[in-house]
């Protein structure tokens, strides 16, 4: 470790042995180390960006948790008791392309806290375009989904054959649409049609169905 003295922007500086995360205590900071971006003299604190090698050993969950929150976790505020002055490991842009790998990877996070499914899923295709998108999404949908089960029309399209509250089975996949995304046949008494499964929901919450189905549902919603 490099002798202390005042920290500076710029500096290259390490967080000292047992220090907490002050938005999650269940995360342990000791020995994560940054570049200093921001000092505030009467707070005794200062502002820190995470260098490229503590980006890429950070959880996934911590990214996740503040993905949910709304905080930053390419960033964090601590007191200057809190960190010491450390050798630099990177260069401070090294860090910024670290950051654009890792919000690909997490960039559904924020819809994690009800539906974990959406992140785990997509989250390993990082930056991919929203074909590929519903492939997976179609291809995870055939494998989950036991059919045929009951589901509820939540939202209705221009001319669609059902309205809004209309129970219907869904029996299987259809292909997918670049405009309406992945496509089910369903049945409606004797009648057996399309419909995007982005309108529906299915009846029994407590089913297999219902999890993966409402995970869909709300990506579509927020892609």
């Amino acid at each position: 470790m490099l002798q202390q003295r005042s920290f500076r922007v710029g500096d290259s500086i390490i967080v000292k042995q047992g220090v907490l995360c002050p938005d999650d205590p269940a995360f342990l900071l000791e020995g994560w180390q940054g570049w200093v971006t921001e000092i505030f003299p009467e707070e005794k604190t200062l502002e820190m960006k995470w260098d490229s090698v503590t980006l890429r050993a950070m959880p996934s969950e911590y990214i996740r948790r503040s993905e949910i929150e709304g905080l930053g976790w390419e960033r964090m505020a601590l007191d200057t008791h809190e960190i010491q002055l450390a050798t630099p490991r990177d260069k401070p842009q090294d860090s910024d392309t670290v950051v654009a790998e890792i919000e690909n990877h997490h960039q559904w996070d924020h819809l994690a806290d009800y539906n974990p499914g959406i992140s785990d899923l997509l989250g390993p295709l990082g930056d991919a375009d929203e074909m590929t998108l519903l492939e997976a999404w179609e291809e995870h949908l055939e494998k989950v989904l036991h059919f045929p089960f009951s589901a509820r029309v939540e939202e209705k399209l221009h001319r669609s054959p059902v309205k809004v509250g209309d129970v219907i089975e869904i029996l299987s996949l259809a292909e997918r649409d670049g405009k309406y995304g992945v496509l089910g046949h369903v049945k409606q008494g004797r009648d057996i049609f399309t419909l995007p499964l982005c309108e529906l929901e299915a009846t029994d919450h407590n089913s297999v169905n219902y999890q993966p189905l409402n995970d869909y549902v709300v990506w579509f919603a927020n892609r």
